[in-house]
């Protein structure tokens, strides 16, 4: 039998959606470096690349909210449901980099693949495939493939072994192995692990507002010769 919802749960569920926007809108306050009435203690301490997820997941819903459209609109241009997208937004599970394209793709926005910042430490072939758009694979998943080839480069260049990769970040040498092959699609976090592990710096994903994917990847190419 249907029992209708009291006061008190409405108030409790109102206090929880209340909390859960005030989170998101601390972190936005921080990103744009304005004054937050609650500071966050715990911010500063944030590492790398959460600091970075934060930023393309606010920039994202930005974007959204720019192009007046809901989130049940994005929801069904990206094929999941609202409640997917809410909980992007809030920030209340870390998204995998195939699903922060597959935003940027409902949202009709080009995105700055993440790469390394130290060009000599990465990949500058020119006969290099991995710096060639491939239209058989997506482009979340070629991104992740260039970025695990710069970063395994980057370890040899360095003479580092697996072994001594592993030691430094706390993990198991079949781990590092599985990586570089490309066994398994690894998460955000753990790109930014290794490449801290490396000494490499990383310039995270970004929205590329007026350049397209095929003009960056030749502006690119440019700036190595």
């Amino acid at each position: 039998m249907y029992e209708p919802i009291t006061r008190k749960e409405k108030l409790k569920g109102e206090d929880y959606k209340e909390r859960k926007m005030a989170k998101s809108e601390k972190l936005w306050l921080h990103k744009h470096n304005e004054s937050a009435q609650e500071p966050d203690k715990d911010f500063p301490s944030i590492p790398r690349w959460g600091r970075d997820l934060i930023d393309i997941i606010s920039d994202l819903t930005a974007k959204r909210t720019r192009l007046e459209m809901t989130q049940d609109e994005l929801a069904k241009k990206m094929g999941v449901s609202q409640p997917v997208v809410a909980r992007f937004e809030n920030m209340g599970r870390i998204p995998s980099i195939e699903f922060i394209y597959k935003v940027a793709d409902g949202l009709g926005v080009e995105l700055k693949p993440l790469r390394m910042i130290s060009p000599k430490l990465a990949t500058d072939s020119e006969d290099d495939e991995l710096d060639m758009p491939k239209p058989d694979i997506p482009r979340w998943q070629q991104n992740i493939y260039e970025i695990i080839a710069d970063l395994t480069v980057c370890r040899l260049r360095q003479r580092i072994s697996q072994a001594e990769l592993a030691r430094r970040m706390g993990t198991s040498q079949s781990v590092i192995t599985r990586f570089e092959r490309m066994g398994r699609m690894p998460t955000l976090e753990f790109i930014y692990r290794v490449a801290d592990a490396l000494g490499a710096e990383l310039e995270p994903i970004q929205i590329l507002p007026e350049l397209t994917y095929i003009g960056f990847l030749n502006m690119r190419k440019v700036q190595k010769t």
